[in-house]
C-alpha cells in the first residue's frame, strides 16, 4: 500500500514538474485558436505566467466583430487535479445591455478529477449571485440567479426565460425567488 501510495506521489509530481515547464501562454493560445473557429475571438493587452497560472489583463472578447465583453484580469491555473479559471470586473459589451446589467464582478470556473464529470460555475455582479454546474455526462447545464433589485426591474424580459422558484426544489439546492435556466447540449 505504501509502494503505490509512493508511486502515485512521484507520478504526479513529475507530472506537475513537467507543467510547470510547459509555457502556460501557448495553452491560451491553443485555446484562442480553438475559439476562433466558433467566431469567438479575444484581444488581450497582456499575458503573465508564472509556475502554474497564468494571468491575462486588459482583455476583450468579440463574437462576430461584436464585442461581447472587457474583462480586466483572467486568471487560469492549472493543477491536474483542480483547475480554475477566474475572470475579474466584466464589463458587457454595449450589444448586449438590454439583456444584462453591464457590471459582473467575477466569474469563476472550477474543475476538479474528483468530480470529473461536472464543472462548478460561481460569479456575482450587477444581475446578482450565479451558482451553476455542467453535468459531462448527461449534457446538461444549470444556473441558480438570485436576481437583484436591478435585475427585476430593468431586465424583465431576460428573467421571463428563466423559471422561477417558489419552493426548494427536490435537491434542497435552490432557494425561493431563485432563478434558474437548464440547458441540453
Amino acid at each position: 500500500m505504501k509502494k503505490v501510495a509512493l508511486w502515485i506521489v512521484i507520478v504526479y509530481g513529475g507530472l506537475l514538474l513537467i507543467l510547470s515547464f510547459v509555457p502556460m501562454s501557448n495553452l491560451y493560445f491553443l485555446a484562442e485558436r480553438t475559439l476562433q473557429k466558433k467566431n469567438l475571438f479575444m484581444n488581450e493587452k497582456q499575458i503573465d505566467q508564472t509556475f502554474v497560472f497564468t494571468t491575462i489583463t486588459d482583455g476583450e472578447a468579440y463574437f462576430e466583430d461584436i464585442q461581447a465583453l472587457r474583462f480586466k484580469s483572467l486568471e487560469l491555473s492549472l493543477w491536474l487535479l483542480y483547475n480554475s479559471f477566474h475572470i475579474e470586473n466584466i464589463t458587457i459589451g454595449e450589444a448586449l445591455r438590454d439583456f444584462l446589467p453591464l457590471k459582473i464582478d467575477f466569474v469563476s470556473v472550477n474543475y476538479s478529477i474528483f468530480n470529473p464529470l461536472n464543472i462548478s460555475i460561481a460569479g456575482k455582479g450587477d444581475f446578482g449571485d450565479l451558482d451553476g454546474s455542467v453535468d459531462l455526462l448527461g449534457k446538461k447545464a444549470r444556473f441558480d440567479i438570485k436576481a437583484s433589485e436591478k435585475m427585476k426591474d430593468s431586465f424583465q424580459k431576460t428573467l421571463s426565460f428563466m423559471k422561477r422558484s417558489s419552493e426548494k426544489d427536490e435537491n434542497d439546492k435552490l432557494e425561493k425567488d431563485w432563478y434558474y435556466y437548464e440547458y441540453s447540449f
